[in-house]
């Protein structure tokens, strides 16, 4: 056997196994929102399809009126655009692809984009690497003294970039400080502090928060929270660690005001 031969018996191997043990799936991107219109976007991205990477170039599309349709993503980079009636079953998927959205319209309009279920979620019992899941990680601390006073005071920033509708956002964050002359009550809180993006936190809140009623004369402040953020509309984020401070100020030394996030594709 020529050592071409063997090299290429040996990717189609790995392949194969990659098929067989990692299913088919969008591995980042590939979204695209809903129009006034009957024309959007889907944006680039990258998908497995049988073992094989595909990268997608942005693409726009024009839909039919009234009218399903599924998206399919082949092995060699091909979209295939299957329609049906609205509400009416749902067809096969195309040979040697990933079904990976499906676009609803009215007679004037795309009323919905989601990702198709399955294309971003792989099967039971596949453990799937953080990375393939993961689109962007940002953390960032304090550079100087903040003092955190009665109002609504920023102890540092990260910025997220834009995020899709659906995605999650894993998010650590502590705050360390020093109470002044009087007792007080002391908030830690997670918040999106600029952008575009709309995101929902636990049921329907906005904030993720841990909170002591009463921290003593010159007492210590030093609480962590934890928590998962979901976007509900696509747009630009950013979130900042914010603190209050009841009674008297609160001194932050640098670095002991932090904030880590997670960005993890939606599917």
């Amino acid at each position: 056997m020529s050592l071409f031969k063997f090299g290429h018996s040996l990717v189609d191997k790995m392949r194969q196994l990659f098929k067989e043990d990692l299913p088919s799936h969008v591995i980042s991107g590939m979204t695209a929102p809903t129009d006034a219109g009957l024309t959007h976007t889907i944006a680039l991205g990258v998908a497995s399809v049988d073992g094989y990477r595909i990268a997608l170039a942005a693409t726009g599309h024009t839909y039919t009126a009234s009218r399903d349709t599924y998206v399919d993503l082949s092995i060699i980079g091909v979209l295939t655009f299957v329609e049906v009636a609205n509400l009416a079953a749902e067809p096969a998927t195309t040979a040697d692809s990933v079904r990976f959205l499906k676009v609803v319209t009215d007679g004037t309009a795309i009323t919905a984009s989601d990702r198709f279920k399955g294309a971003g979620i792989l099967n039971s019992g596949v453990v799937v690497p953080l990375g393939r899941m993961q689109r962007t990680e940002v953390s960032s601390e304090n550079a100087s003294l903040v003092t955190v006073l009665t109002g609504t005071t920023s102890v540092t920033t990260i910025s997220l970039g834009t995020v899709n509708s659906g995605d999650r956002i894993l998010v650590s964050a502590a705050m360390l400080g020093s109470k002044g002359a009087t007792a007080g009550s002391v908030t830690a809180e997670v918040q999106k502090s600029a952008g575009t993006a709309t995101i929902e936190t636990f049921n329907d809140k906005a904030i993720l928060i841990n909170f002591v009623d009463s921290v003593a004369i010159s007492g210590g402040f030093d609480k962590n929270i934890f928590g998962i953020i979901k976007v509900t509309g696509t747009g630009t984020l950013t979130l900042a660690l914010i603190g209050r401070s009841g009674g008297s100020d609160l001194s932050v030394l640098a670095g002991n005001g932090q904030i880590h996030a997670i960005v993890l594709n939606n599917g």
